[in-house]
């Protein structure tokens, strides 16, 4: 199954590597903005996390197959499609449909050595309307994982990632007259050690991200740079949790310290953080799975002009499958955003999600999802809102068709509504 495909994989990772590493449905500062895609129903389940062995659902016959040798799995795959929108312009005045086309490639990779663990994954989606470019987008991530076994006891965790997205006119800190979206980007690197102390598990954290926020193009010809907003964020966290290792409930409690170090003003925009969360993962075989925590974020600004911020709610995702045909993944994020408003310190947003797939028949999936933004803009709220509805049909293992509608709605209390429609007829590849 894996050797005579490694040369057809190789290609499409290849492939995969050439196009820039994108992320869905988040952005830079934790906050969705117009999605460009959705996750099909199969991605859903190839993400979801791994079932424990003594529940553990029926294998799909049409997942992805790639490459593996029992010790090492490589899976890519490709989305191609044509996209048909009302709005492509994506104005609230003077619309203009038009047809576009859309890229998804993924590509993830796992071992299974009997002591350490290595895993990754990249997905992205890039959007093109050739004649109405505004409506572009790129949006996609990174992300790796390596566990190293020191001891029964102790282990040593290294991941790193790196997320790129793309905000549209009115949304976001982006001017109303932008003649092209800002492209933001973040990449993170952390190192963690876990101790096991029987029923309870201490883990310390020492990490650094570094935000950085692309110019923007306005349409009178001038460009407005957003080099005052990039920082770097060291981070130094301390994590208790309780519960056997097996246990399907775990609680735990987190601490981190997150200062913020700005390339520009650094003396009027640089700021001390404090994250606290109290939340559990859910590990029940394949009926649950995630980890949910409620979080408070507050943080104080180097100019007394600026003084302090505070945001809170709910971070993480859920997964239930109550039955073998279901999967309805909820996940819910906050952030305190970097602003550019003067005498403004931060910008809280909220973020909401559910996505649910329905397995019609073994090689039939029914998916439907919605997103909800609310987001701050300095003098009220920006909410941003998708909802989609689609199906993947697989004729083969390897190859199948997709199809999906999704509306597209964005209030703000600094620029007129907007809305979209639109219809994405696709090819499935899984190698």
């Amino acid at each position: 199954m894996g050797l005579s495909r490694f040369p057809f994989c190789s290609l499409l990772a290849c492939a995969f590597a050439s196009m820039p590493t994108v992320v869905q449905a988040q952005t830079v500062s934790g906050v969705s903005t117009l999605p460009s895609s959705y996750l099909s129903a199969q991605e859903w389940a190839d993400s979801s996390p791994a079932k424990t062995a003594a529940k553990k659902q029926k294998a799909d016959p049409y997942s992805v197959t790639g490459y593996d040798d029992g010790v090492f799995s490589l899976k890519p795959s490709l989305e191609i499609g044509a996209i048909a929108s009302d709005n492509a312009n994506f104005t609230a005045a003077g619309r203009q449909a038009g047809v576009g086309y859309e890229l998804k490639p993924s590509l993830s990779f796992a071992t299974a050595w009997p002591v350490h663990q290595w895993t990754g994954s990249a997905s992205g989606s890039w959007t093109s309307f050739p004649t109405n470019s505004a409506n572009d987008g790129l949006a996609g991530t990174f992300t790796t994982d390596f566990r190293l076994d020191i001891r029964r006891d102790l282990y040593a965790n290294f991941d790193a990632s790196a997320v790129v997205n793309e905000s549209m006119a009115g949304v976001q800190q982006v001017p109303t007259s932008a003649a092209a979206a800002r492209r933001d980007w973040l990449t993170r690197s952390a190192v963690s050690l876990t101790k096991n102390f029987g029923p309870v598990q201490s883990s310390v954290k020492l990490g650094v991200s570094r935000a950085a926020f692309g110019d923007v193009p306005l349409s009178n010809g001038t460009i407005v740079s957003n080099a005052a907003m990039n920082y770097v964020e060291p981070n130094f966290g301390l994590r208790g949790s309780f519960g056997s290792m097996r246990a399907p409930i775990k609680p735990y409690v987190e601490i981190d310290y997150v200062p913020r170090l700005h390339d520009v003003n650094g003396g009027q925009r640089d700021s001390q953080g404090v994250d606290v969360a109290f939340g559990m993962t859910f590990s029940d075989g394949p009926i649950w799975q995630g980890d949910l925590a409620a979080v408070a974020m507050g943080r104080i600004y180097s100019d007394s002009n600026l003084g302090s911020a505070f945001n809170g709610g709910v971070n993480g995702s859920l997964t239930w499958s109550p039955t073998a045909l279901w999967s309805i993944v909820g996940s819910s994020s906050v952030a305190l955003n970097e602003s550019t408003i003067p005498g403004v310190a931060a910008l809280p947003s909220w973020v909401l999600g559910v996505n649910a797939t329905y397995a019609l028949r073994e090689n039939l999936y029914l998916h439907a999802g919605t997103t909800v933004t609310l987001a701050s803009n300095g003098s009220g709220l920006d909410q941003t809102i998708s909802a989609s509805l689609g199906a993947d049909y697989m004729f083969t293992r390897h190859l199948g068709v997709t199809g999906t509608a999704q509306s597209n709605w964005v209030n703000s209390s600094v620029a007129s509504s907007r809305d979209e429609q639109r219809v994405m007829l696709g090819v499935l590849l899984k190698p």
